[in-house]
């Protein structure tokens, strides 16, 4: 997954009003660490979900009109997107196993050559081992790459990911926390030219102390080592890749019934494989901080900063820093709706030995509202307003869009 994609899946729980704490994924993410989810929810066994969306986007080529014109698209479009989510979470004694399958495909109304199909399976379990927890999780996606992620000579790739991740975390009676765990990764592109593949494997822990009246404070730390394919374009360098180390702080307390937050702050190293480039250290971590007003009113904020993987040919890695803030609230037992802005700075690190027209040091500022109804028991209808504006080098890149959705679903 490009850090890109791990940004706007917290965009995503933003605009659905997630009640708890979301996590947002720079290289640190790896690192929150800490807690095992519940084995013992409230969640149903087995659901199936069937979904239809209709969404207006006036700026699908995610460019100026010359943009559009390079990529032969029509600038607007209207897209169907019909799906099926089936969901199982099954407890087993203290432990569970879990899956989510969904799948669905991508109807366009004028852009005919982005129709892509889209597969997302992601699934684990977890158990108790007396103090300690043990999780092992897995996960397949299968899109087309949105293309605000591509340089102007690709328009269509379907992109896929894999992950598997293992984690251990324990907590003693005395107060003493500590997890450790383990995750690789990696990304393929259809489009051979100007894009690269790229894989990554991690390996993060952390140690601290906790209680119900101070939270867990722990210091973590973490390594990932990323790398890419061979280029299919005899003219470019095949990719360096580069290792990132980390270590810091991490945070995490919940106050009352109303207010809780976990943040993680780390120094940063990445060295490039490349001797040109070399090494560079900053500041990255996380942060998530949920404050329940009242039985009515909520508000959200996320932060994320980090490097991670570049699919773009000629680029070493991207260094991601994102921001966002959203405030839900319940009109009445069957309406929702949610607000709020997702700020975001990409800049793309490395250097380029052709000129690969892809937009850099971008700059991203997006709002969002959405108001939801449910339908009897298992019916839900949603319509959601966003806008997206973005700065970028070169210019010709700058875009705002709007977009109109509607969605439905039937829950089995």
């Amino acid at each position: 997954m490009t850090l890109n994609e791990r940004r706007r899946s917290c965009w995503v729980a933003l605009a659905v009003g997630a009640g708890g704490v979301v996590l947002c994924a720079g290289s640190a993410h790896a690192q929150a660490g800490g807690g095992m989810p519940s084995a013992g929810g409230a969640q149903k066994p087995f659901t199936v979900d069937v979904i239809g969306a209709i969404l207006y986007d006036s700026n699908a080529a995610r460019g100026q009109d010359q943009i559009a014109v390079a990529r032969d698209l029509h600038k607007s479009e209207v897209t169907y997107s019909p799906s099926v989510l089936v969901t199982v979470n099954r407890p087993l004694g203290r432990n569970l196993v879990f899956l989510s399958a969904a799948g669905g495909y991508d109807f366009h109304k004028y852009n005919k050559q982005l129709e892509s199909g889209r597969v997302d399976v992601s699934g684990g379990g977890m158990a108790r081992l007396g103090p300690c927890g043990l999780s092992l999780t897995g996960g397949y996606a299968v899109r087309q790459s949105d293309l605000e992620d591509l340089p102007l000579r690709v328009t269509r790739n379907r992109q896929t990911t894999r992950s598997v991740a293992a984690q251990t975390s324990c907590f003693v009676g005395t107060g003493l926390t500590g997890f450790l765990g383990v995750s690789a990764s990696d990304t393929s592109n259809s489009a051979d030219f100007n894009l690269v593949d790229s894989d990554s494997v991690s390996l993060n822990g952390g140690f601290g102390y906790g209680n119900r009246r101070l939270g867990t404070v722990q210091v973590i730390g973490g390594y990932t080592r990323s790398s890419y394919g061979e280029s299919a374009n005899p003219l470019v360098r095949n990719q360096p890749g580069f290792n990132a180390y980390n270590i810091g702080l991490q945070y995490s307390r919940e106050i009352g019934n109303r207010l809780s937050g976990n943040a993680s702050i780390t120094y940063q190293t990445v060295d490039s494989s490349d001797p040109l480039i070399g090494s560079s250290s900053n500041l990255s971590g996380t942060g998530a901080l949920d404050y329940r007003l009242n039985s009515r009113m909520g508000l959200n904020l996320i932060y994320s900063r980090g490097a991670a993987p570049s699919i773009v040919e000629g680029y070493d890695y991207i260094l991601d820093e994102s921001v966002g803030l959203s405030a839900r609230y319940s009109l009445s037992s069957r309406i929702q709706s949610s607000f709020g802005a997702r700020w975001a700075k990409t800049d793309y690190k490395g250097r380029t030995q052709v000129l690969l027209d892809v937009p850099t040091d971008e700059r991203t500022r997006a709002l969002f509202a959405q108001v939801s109804m449910q339908l009897g028991r298992t019916a839900t209808v949603s319509l959601n307003v966003n806008q997206t504006k973005r700065t970028s080098n070169p210019d010709v890149f700058d875009y705002t869009a709007y977009q109109v959705g509607v969605t439905a679903k039937k829950s089995f």
